[in-house]
């Protein structure tokens, strides 16, 4: 993840030099709601009062109420999962946790809920990649990094893939990519206008000169995958654990990844990745997901929960085992203030990219 965040903004110098693109695909829409917040910004103590063990104690009179985690997608997608197999197991401080599921315009009706709560330590939202990095460059929103501080990052950078029903004529990456080049028309699908896989794809395409492709932008994952089932469209392009369970039911097949991760070449032995065709920067389209409070919550609740996320989140074996069941990793993460500056500025970075290829 910080080789990533590395290679990302080290790119950015050439991609103010790139010409904006000029890509035929279409999309879908989603009708976006923005939500008005008083953001302030707040730096936590750089030192925080320990036990004689080194551990943070625990504030005084927090917990005393339920703790609300906000899942900015619908019930059973992957931003509710990874949320409630935290939410299920963890102790913080004994309190009750309640998930509620604040879905709609790319995860922002959700994650603006969460800026506009209380900096009281009772509500965390869950800030996903599109939601979080991409949306508010593209449509009015009055959240950014600065509304929030971050207590905790769930996993590695996962890379985007791609992936053809069983049946598809499609049989190699090599046959893949050069039917894109030869102006195949072709229609794909990702979840959300917007999203990580969707910034990639409009890079992928100009790089290669693809001119028949259509995108159709999808309400989440799950009808992502519908519309690749029922044959809707020609390939998606998603997370693998997205379409995990169809690859392993014989449904779909995975053709080739954006960028080598580390992890999908476990899952799909001899895979093929972008870079062999010579495309350029897609490892740049990756993206990790953070828990953060309202930006004002006192350092104290902070610095605990930081604690306790981090605790939970490297040794529940519940947790590894589920990073296990997704093919998710964590091995090279960002915590404490450095997630939050590596926050803003991979939404600087974005900002960047969405200003060459949107």
């Amino acid at each position: 993840m910080k080789k990533m965040m590395a290679t990302l903004l080290s790119s950015l110098m050439v991609l103010s030099m790139l010409s904006a693109c000029s890509s035929d695909t279409a999309s879908t829409t989603t009708t976006t709601e923005s939500t008005t917040t008083t953001t302030t910004t707040t730096e936590v103590a750089e030192e925080t009062v320990e036990n004689s063990d080194g551990t943070v104690p625990q504030p005084e009179g927090y917990p005393s109420k339920e703790i609300t985690f906000i899942a900015p997608a619908d019930a059973g997608s992957d931003a509710d999962t990874n949320v409630r197999t935290i939410s299920d197991h963890i102790d913080l401080g004994g309190a009750d946790i309640v998930v509620q599921n604040i879905s709609g315009a790319t995860q922002t009706i959700g994650i603006a809920s969460g800026a506009a709560a209380a900096a009281d330590g009772y509500t965390i939202v869950s800030l996903v990649p599109a939601g979080n990095w991409i949306q508010p460059h593209l449509i009015d929103l009055t959240y950014d990094p600065d509304s929030f501080t971050c207590v905790a990052n769930l996993f590695d950078d996962a890379t985007q893939v791609f992936f053809v029903r069983e049946d598809s004529e499609i049989q190699t990456a090599e046959e893949f990519i050069q039917a894109l080049i030869d102006g195949q028309t072709f229609k794909y699908a990702t979840p959300n206008n917007g999203s990580v896989p969707h910034i990639m794809s409009l890079d992928m395409m100009d790089q290669l000169g693809a001119t028949g492709t259509t995108h159709v932008a999808y309400n989440g994952a799950a009808e992502a995958v519908t519309a690749l089932l029922s044959g809707e469209v020609d390939f998606a392009i998603a997370a693998y654990g997205v379409f995990q369970e169809n690859v392993n039911a014989g449904q779909v097949r995975a053709i080739c990844a954006s960028f080598d991760d580390g992890i999908v070449e476990g899952n799909v032995p001899g895979i093929a990745f972008l870079d062999e065709f010579g495309l350029e920067g897609l490892e740049l389209y990756a993206g990790f997901t953070i828990l953060a409070v309202p930006a004002g919550t006192p350092d104290d609740i902070v610095a605990w929960l930081r604690q306790e996320f981090e605790t939970y989140l490297s040794e529940s074996d519940v947790w590894l085992d589920y990073l296990d069941a997704i093919g998710r990793v964590r091995e090279n993460i960002y915590v404490g203030d450095e997630l939050d500056q590596a926050n803003r500025d991979i939404f600087d970075a974005y900002g960047s990219i969405i200003d060459t290829y949107w």
